[in-house]
């Protein structure tokens, strides 16, 4: 039952006479001050209850006394002073108690019962000034104890009798006058965390009796040097935390017994120098943190043999180099931190570490990545952090030395040139952070080859101009490329970016977007436009996105709010699921009258007052029919056009016709002679729709436009004929003509055929050879004997 976060002020017995089989009641930040008596006396199934942050100041004997399966109870931030003895009693079954943040001052001997199987109390930020003996005899289950941030004195520690601890937090009491024996009732200590307690000085025998201790927490305390026997008895001792004392130099003594060991910090002391060889008894060691000293040099490497180490922070320190033979028997090393040391260079002489994976050198001076003379391959390195340096180039050598690498951070430095293959070498490459840096320009050929690049950070810089990314990042998923000074997106720019999902634009220049920009970009879920100098949005780019993108941010752009912001007011209406709450950051920038108001807060009218249809005219104007032709404004939201008319001069039904959004004109027929009607033509989009139109909508509007117009008489020959009359009339006239021009085709085809075979037949006669009866008489009027020459001459003649 969840009744947290109300304003009850008390529970009374009826609130829950009824529940008799709820297990799990949340009364947390109420106001409760006062709980009835046996008020819970029917939830005997219940084994939850938390009262936290509540105004609880007592707990009586009656206030749990009914709960017996009763498993965790949590009553921290009331401020409660009192328990009574024995209220817990009846609590057989309690596992967890959390009692932290009230003011109960003292630890009465009645206030934990014998034979509570509580295994976990917590005690913190009690007001703790006092321990009776026998507070906690009897809690043979308790496992952890937390008595962090009280006022208890060393004193109180002597009472802490609980043998079958484990866990115990007492940080942030003053235990300055600690004694021998403080801890001797808790023989079966793993953890201690005794951090900020005032301790100058640790008794030599303050842990004899904690043999079983693995874990020991003291810092922030006021340790200089440690007695050399001081963990003499812990033999199973893996974690060690001196951090932020006043040490001077490593407590080697009492270390060298410390075979277990496997974390041991020193970070935020006054260590000026490390002789590694005197570690070599920490044969298990795995983590070494030296960070936050004054370290300038370090010896003892040669006989160093911490094979198991694998981690080493000198982070913070004034190292200017490493010895030639850093760590070299650390075979298993693998994590190296040499941030903010005085470093110039990688100190890729000394890290003869084949096995290293991962190198930060942020906050370093360094002007170069290395000395390519003495160069080293890494054939394990996958991670490497070179932030905030001097670095001003990266050459097309700088990281041939690392082929695994998988993740380069290069930001907040000064780079403002990239060498052409600076990042060729690096196939695996996953992280590419350039970000924070003066880089102007970055050619497309400097990312060639990184295939299996993710994410390329270049944000802040001084980019101007971006070209096209290359084929080869077609596995990128993160672009950022905010706070440049980029002024456009071209059509080409991300076609390649196949499987980018989060690209990031903002706090750019930008004022144009090609509207084909995005259409590539099939994986794109989040897009980040904000704060450019963009006036129109790009409504056309980002219409291809709709069915994929999960976030959509362009505030703070100087919006022009008129006409043409009118689809984008529709579109941003229709996806504010996409846009969320960001788009109040969307305001307008012009006209002045709207300056600063809420884009998506305004109604279209507030910006836009020209109307759809710009011009409305009626043309060739007939007895029975017109025709209407209009002009419109663009807006690519508009569907389609309805036509919608009916006769003023009677009771008459409207009727109409719907066009397609590129029609401009329309022929209106069968109307009647001489009658006034009204047309009005109106453009259909989200804000309209294409159903029956009612006389009322009939007006001018913003998306309407109206005018009358009345048919002319009909003529004196069709005068009285209804509609039906007149169209006979005319089909009659078209039947008769068509059948006369019918005839006059057939006569002249006939003409034109006779005339021509007339023709024919005078050339076949002229063209006929001389018969031969013709011949013979010739022959018989001439003389026998004059043949031949009759017949030449006469030849001659005919074709002289």
């Amino acid at each position: 039952m969840w009744l947290g976060h109300n304003r009850l002020t008390r529970v009374d017995r009826a609130l829950f006479s009824d529940l008799l089989l709820i297990q799990r009641v949340y009364l947390t930040n109420n106001s409760i001050s006062h709980i009835e008596d046996r008020a819970f006396e029917p939830m005997q199934a219940l084994k939850f209850l938390d009262l936290s942050l509540n105004r609880l100041s007592r707990v009586s004997g009656h206030t749990f006394a009914d709960l017996h399966e009763l498993e965790e109870l949590y009553l921290a931030g009331n401020g409660l002073q009192t328990i009574e003895p024995r209220a817990l009693t009846s609590l057989k079954k309690l596992r967890t108690l959390d009692l932290s943040d009230n003011s109960l001052a003292i630890l009465h001997d009645s206030i934990f019962q014998e034979g509570l199987p509580i295994r976990l109390l917590n005690l913190r930020n009690c007001s703790v000034s006092r321990v009776d003996s026998g507070a906690f005899r009897g809690l043979n289950n308790l496992n952890e104890l937390n008595l962090e941030h009280n006022r208890l004195t060393a004193g109180s520690l002597r009472q802490l009798d609980i043998p079958g601890l484990r866990v115990l937090h007492i940080s942030g009491n003053n235990l300055s006058a600690v004694q021998s024996n403080a801890l001797e009732g808790l023989p079966s200590l793993q953890f201690l965390t005794l951090n900020n307690a005032h301790i100058s000085k640790l008794p030599r025998a303050l842990l004899n009796a904690n043999k079983d201790l693995a874990h020991l927490e003291l810092c922030d305390n006021r340790l200089k040097q440690l007695g050399r026997d001081v963990f003499a008895s812990l033999k199973g001792l893996r974690e060690l935390r001196l951090a932020r004392n006043s040490f001077l130099e490593v407590p080697y003594s009492s270390l060298g017994n410390l075979t277990s060991l496997e974390v041991f910090t020193m970070s935020g002391n006054l260590l000026t120098g490390v002789d590694v060889s005197r570690l070599s008894g920490l044969i298990r060691l795995r983590e070494l943190d030296l960070s936050r000293n004054t370290i300038s040099s370090l010896s003892g490497f040669a006989s160093a043999n911490l094979s198991q180490l694998s981690s080493v922070d000198l982070s913070r320190n004034s190292l200017a180099a490493l010895p030639a033979n850093f760590f070299h028997l650390s075979t298993s090393l693998r994590r190296l931190d040499l941030a903010r040391n005085k470093f110039r260079q990688i100190p890729t002489a000394a890290l003869n570490l084949p096995g290293l994976g991962w190198l930060n050198l942020t906050g370093n001076p360094l002007s170069r990545i290395h000395d390519l003379s003495s160069v080293r391959l890494y054939p394990s390195m996958q991670e490497i952090h070179i932030s905030g340096t001097n670095l001003t180039i990266v050459t097309s050598k700088d990281f041939e030395a690392f082929p695994a690498l998988l993740h380069l951070f290069l930001d907040v430095n000064r780079i403002s040139r990239v060498s052409p293959g600076a990042f060729r070498s690096l196939p695996n490459l996953l992280t590419l952070d350039l970000g924070v840096n003066e880089l102007e320009l970055l050619p497309q050929e400097r990312l060639q080859g990184l295939s299996r690049l993710r994410l390329l950070n270049l944000t802040h810089n001084r980019l101007k101009e971006l070209e096209e990314y290359p084929q080869d990042l077609k596995s990128l998923q993160i672009l950022d490329l905010s706070f440049n000074q980029v002024t456009r997106v071209g059509k080409w720019t991300f076609r390649h970016l196949e499987n980018l999902a989060e690209l990031h634009l903002y706090g750019n220049w930008i004022s144009t977007v090609a509207s084909d920009a995005f259409r590539p970009l099939k994986k794109l879920r989040v897009l980040d436009l904000s704060r450019n100098y963009l006036e129109k949005l790009p409504l056309s780019a980002f219409r291809p996105l709709e069915t994929q993108i999960r976030s959509l941010r362009t505030e703070e752009n100087p919006l022009h709010c008129g006409c043409d912001s009118q689809e984008l007011w529709e579109w941003l209406r229709d996806h504010q699921k996409l846009v969320g709450v960001t788009t109040r950051g969307l305001r307008c920038e012009h006209p002045p009258e709207l300056r600063g108001l809420p884009f998506l807060d305004l109604e279209p009218p507030r910006f836009c007052s020209t109307p759809l249809i710009l011009k409305l005219a009626i043309q060739d104007i007939q007895p029975f029919s017109v025709i209407v032709s209009w002009q419109s404004r663009n807006h690519s939201g508009l569907h389609g056009y309805r036509v919608a008319y009916h006769a003023l001069d009677r009771n008459d039904a409207v009727r109409g016709k719907l066009l397609e959004r590129g029609s401009r004109t329309v022929k209106l027929g069968k109307l009647s002679p001489d009658t006034l009607y009204l047309i009005c033509v109106v453009g259909l989009g989200n804000w309209a729709t294409g159903g029956n139109m009612t006389h009322p909508l009939l007006s001018d509007s913003a998306s309407t436009r109206c005018t009358e117009v009345r048919t002319l008489e009909a003529a004196s020959v069709g005068e009285g004929l209804p509609e039906g009359g007149s169209i006979l009339t005319r089909r009659l006239g078209l039947i008769v003509g068509s059948c006369m021009g019918f005839v006059v085709f057939i006569v002249l085809v006939s003409v034109l055929g006779y005339l021509k075979l007339k023709k024919q037949r005078a050339s076949s006669k002229r063209d006929q050879p001389l018969p031969q009866e013709y011949i013979s008489y010739r022959h018989f009027s001439i003389q026998s004997g004059d043949h031949a020459q009759t017949v030449n001459i006469g030849t001659t003649s005919l074709t002289s």
